[in-house]
């Protein structure tokens, strides 16, 4: 349980310094120490920084078994963008270790803009 929860902290970790603009330091978290190009997360780049209403990471999902080095978590995401609009959305991040010593990094997203 302590391996998801430090899963469910990165991601989590990730989209708060994604939100205070500071995206040199979130791209770090990502596998090879930079965002992978060609990523989408659904326009939430466009609106930083922003003013988090709410960062929410909900159970996180093993995607291999009990070995636990690919986990998919959740995420629903309530900002205020620099022009005052209220923006939501909702996907998921899914993070991996190669090993159970390796620290927990970000390898994919999938993250949409919702309409509320």
């Amino acid at each position: 349980m302590r391996q998801l929860m430090a899963a469910s902290d990165l991601v989590h970790g990730y989209l708060q310094t994604l939100a205070q603009g500071r995206t040199d330091a979130a791209d770090a978290m990502w596998r090879n120490g930079h965002r992978p190009p060609g990523l989408s997360e659904g326009g939430l780049r466009d609106i930083l920084p922003a003013r988090v209403s709410k960062i929410r990471t909900l159970e996180p999902e093993p995607l291999d078994g009990a070995t636990l080095r690919r986990v998919r978590v959740p995420v629903a995401l309530r900002l205020t963008g620099q022009d005052g609009r209220l923006h939501v959305f909702d996907g998921t991040y899914t993070v991996e270790h190669p090993s159970a010593d390796a620290p927990w990094k970000l390898s994919a997203a999938e993250v949409h803009a919702r309409l509320d």
